[in-house]
């Protein structure tokens, strides 16, 4: 008998494509052109426009017989997303381009010559005018771009041996997993240290990289993720904020003496996290208040954290991890005049040698919710995908981590071995599809349902819940996911 969704979500996606206008060569001597493109001013931090900098620009436009395009991009803060949804593993955006030739840089093939390289441009035309060291300065700025390497930081927060999932909780049978899954993947995991000399241009890493964050300073950290830690040798760093840490709150805080241990293994580094943990509602609040108040605050958050961490645990602290991922403008310039050079958000991303260091994507992960986790371990630069172990009380189809090559694969769950089973009280829900309507066979105790439109994602997930006879409550919620083999279905038949 079908068992019919109590809801059912409704997604949706749009076309972001971007398009640069195409244009033609002309007959010397050049005409004006107007821009196709009607654009608002966008004011710059030396009080330029942009379309003042394309007039200036005029000369090179000429010259090179092109029409001239530079993208507008805006950087915002990004809210905690919706954990069922897909998340994006886009990379990062970059900072500085690759390096090119000079020669490349004003190319009259018909290529766009864009503001990136009408500066490499402007600085061969002006090196005469400058010292040598100057130039030589220019070229160690640009060398520190994209090699290709992409991290994937994972942050988690609280730890629990028998409490019931949470977003912010993950329980710890369910963390050891993960960590099996990253050291089955062959995917290294790096130090602090390590990342922030990559960073800097002084260390090479490998195509793909893991770096693993905890915020807080919660005590389950030592008691319960510190002896997985330990077991798989695998470093990590610590984000804690001041008020926090070393308190007596109801004994669910970290001791100084439990972090000490933790630096002491050479596994553990810190990082800070603000002095009170200020919810963005209280950050926007002393925004309101004027600049001077605001600084004060920032100072205070910022400042004040890093001084008590350096002084109290002996280590330095340059890297931060934004409360909540909210961060303003204002910060970014006291940051770079306190010290700190990494600044991570709640964005979930790759990170690239290059990528704004104001603004670095950390993949959060949520014990109630696998998808950040599987995101995390998925590179483009060479898809390195880690299972996570999974075992089921029950027997399924397609089976956890298979790789399936039908679009439309049928979803099956053998529960002919669950006494007292309340049939109405079935519940399967897919990826992207929600609750779904699935078929109940009494005489097998077979749940099924066929995919009805075609999968496009690598992976599934798939979770079914029932309750017993007279039960008010449900189960334990039975979770797997398989993989989709997305060439297979472009193949001839």
């Amino acid at each position: 008998m079908p068992i019919l969704p109590s809801h059912s979500p409704v997604f949706s996606s749009t076309d972001m494509s971007n398009h640069s206008p195409q244009s033609k060569p002309h007959p010397m001597p050049p005409v004006e052109r107007k821009s196709t493109v009607d654009r608002q001013p966008t004011l710059h931090k030396n009080g330029a426009t942009r379309q003042s900098k394309e007039r200036m620009s005029a000369g090179f436009k000429n010259h090179s017989r092109q029409q001239l395009t530079e993208p507008t991009f805006q950087l915002k803060a990004f809210p905690y997303q919706d954990p069922t949804a897909v998340w994006d593993t886009t990379e990062s955006s970059p900072k500085v381009q690759k390096k090119t030739s000079a020669l490349d840089c004003g190319r009259l093939d018909g290529s766009i010559l864009n503001i990136s390289r009408m500066k490499k441009l402007l600085s061969v035309i002006l090196s005469g005018l400058f010292p040598a060291s100057y130039c030589l300065a220019q070229e160690d700025a640009e060398i520190i771009g994209d090699d290709g390497a992409r991290v994937s930081v994972l942050g988690y927060h609280v730890f629990h041996p028998t409490k019931p999932a949470t977003e912010m909780l993950i329980p710890t049978s369910k963390f050891r997993e993960q960590m099996e899954a990253i050291r089955a993947s062959k995917i290294p995991v790096i130090t602090l240290a390590k990342f922030l000399a990559w960073r800097r241009g002084a260390a090479e890493l490998p195509p793909q990289s893991i770096l693993l964050t905890m915020d807080d300073g919660w005590r389950s950290v030592y008691t319960e993720a510190f002896p997985i830690m330990k077991e798989f040798q695998f470093p990590f760093t610590v984000y804690l904020y001041k008020n926090y840490v070393g308190s007596s709150r109801g004994g669910r805080a970290m001791s100084y003496a439990m972090i000490q241990e933790m630096i002491q293994s050479d596994l553990c580094t810190i990082g800070s996290h603000s002095v009170s943990h200020p919810f963005p509602s209280r950050v926007k609040k002393a925004a309101r208040a004027g600049k001077e108040p605001y600084d004060i605050f920032l100072r205070t958050e910022l400042g004040d954290s890093k001084t008590f961490l350096e002084e109290k645990f002996k280590q330095t602290v340059t890297t931060y991890a934004y409360p909540g991922g909210y961060h303003t403008d204002e910060m970014f310039e006291l940051a770079d005049e306190l010290g700190y050079d990494n600044l991570f958000t709640v964005k979930p991303g790759k990170i690239r040698r290059d990528t704004d260091g104001h603004i670095l994507p950390r993949y959060i992960v949520l014990g109630n919710h696998d998808s950040a986790f599987k995101a995390a371990l998925v590179f483009r630069n060479g898809s390195l995908v880690a299972d996570v172990p999974v075992t089921l009380p029950h027997p399924v189809s397609p089976a956890p981590g298979n790789l399936v090559a039908a679009r439309l694969p049928l979803i099956s769950a053998d529960l002919s071995k669950v006494e007292n089973l309340d049939p109405r009280s079935l519940r399967m829900k897919v990826s992207g599809f929600g609750e779904v309507p699935a078929d109940f066979d009494t005489t097998t105790n077979a749940l099924t349902w066929r995919v009805s439109r075609p999968l496009r994602q690598k992976f599934c997930e798939v979770s079914i819940q029932w309750k017993l006879d007279e039960a008010e409550s449900f189960e334990p919620e039975m979770k797997w996911t398989f993989k989709i083999d997305r060439e297979a279905a472009y193949q001839g038949k």
